[in-house]
């Protein structure tokens, strides 16, 4: 299956001349092989090796890989956010996406 173009269609190329080319450079710098016909195991497999990248640059104690299963804590501890103060304490939930899973 193919993902939309949707940047690459009136009313986004009017509005914002040369998007076409900028979106084209910003795929291919990404790693995706053909703009106009990206799969999802292309997408999947262009992800997993950024993903990569990211963790193998980043220091650990500086990185956060976050699920939204695992809610505010994690954010909180990252952003050195009183427990006191964490959303999660003040009752607050989570937000939930149409495609968040509960596993």
């Amino acid at each position: 299956p193919e993902f939309t173009e949707a940047g690459a269609k009136p009313p986004i190329t009017w509005l914002i001349p040369g998007m076409a080319v900028a979106k084209q450079w910003m795929f291919e710098t990404a790693g995706f092989k053909d703009v106009l016909k990206i799969t999802k195991e292309e997408a999947v497999e262009v992800y997993e090796k950024w993903a990569a990248e990211v963790k193998a640059e980043v220091p650990a104690e500086r990185l956060l890989v976050h699920q939204s299963q695992d809610g505010w804590p994690p954010l909180c501890r990252a952003l050195k956010v009183a427990d006191a103060d964490c959303p999660s304490t003040l009752g607050e939930l989570y937000p939930r996406g149409p495609n968040d899973r509960e596993n």
